[in-house]
């Protein structure tokens, strides 16, 4: 097995669909994305199964994400305080109109989606912005309120 997985080897490009009903008015539901918002893990580039159903979409309010990850036997672990550390995914999009430069600026975001690490007893699901390190300039940070997230555990 190389040491660099071969999958990290390449820079990839998705589409990324047009989603016309989400966020949900319901608080409690998730969104369903089409199978054309699935990205692909490659996995099977090492022969490994994939161990999440990754989609992405977006429309005028914004992006939508949605994970289910299978195979996973403990319970997920987290803490807001350390995102890095935690059972989650992070998200970076770079929203500028030029690729000219490789460091980061205020335009550059990246998102924390915890499984958990929320909450008094850290147990409950958690968004969280945080700065990148050695950007250029800092991007604003959106509060916990600001965006819609919903997490739904099935075991």
């Amino acid at each position: 097995m190389p040491l660099v997985p071969n999958r990290f080897l390449v820079r990839l490009l998705y589409a990324c669909p047009y989603v016309k009903d989400m966020p949900l008015d319901d608080e409690d539901s998730l969104i369903e994305l089409p199978e054309a918002a699935r990205l692909d893990p490659f996995a099977d580039m090492e022969g490994a199964p994939g161990f999440a159903d990754v989609r992405l979409g977006w429309n005028e309010t914004g992006l939508g994400l949605t994970i289910e990850v299978k195979g996973k036997e403990n319970y997920p672990i987290g803490d807001a305080d350390r995102p890095r550390q935690s059972d989650g995914v992070t998200i970076w999009i770079d929203t500028r109109g030029d690729r000219t430069g490789h460091r980061a600026t205020r335009t550059c975001h990246q998102f924390h989606f915890l499984a958990a690490g929320g909450g008094p007893n850290k147990d409950e699901p958690a968004f969280l912005q945080t700065k990148i390190h050695r950007a250029l300039q800092d991007a604003p940070l959106a509060s916990g309120n600001d965006v819609p997230f919903r997490c739904e555990r099935l075991k």
